[in-house]
């Protein structure tokens, strides 16, 4: 089966859209996790548990992640659509 340019740059920019809508979502749960944090923060304010710093540090990272992955799709939408642009 072979597939011609059109069918590559159409299959390249759903390709992109998809990763696109993710982008929104990661956004997305990155407000609600935001969100979360400062509810964590205002409920457990001068505790000083280990339990409630572990959990703060998990959400510190779990917000690294989402930026990290933000990132990533970035620069593979990039990509894919410097690769579009030659064809």
């Amino acid at each position: 089966m072979t597939i011609n340019v059109s069918e590559v740059k159409a299959a390249i920019h759903a390709a992109v859209t998809e990763v696109q809508d993710s982008q929104q979502a990661v956004q997305l749960a990155t407000e609600k996790l935001d969100a979360a944090q400062q509810n964590l923060a205002l409920a457990v304010e001068g505790s000083g548990a280990e339990a409630v710093e572990t959990a703060q540090a998990a959400l510190v990272q779990a917000r690294d992640d989402l930026d990290n992955c933000l990132a990533t799709t970035v620069g593979a939408v990039e990509q894919a659509q410097t690769y579009l642009a030659s064809l």
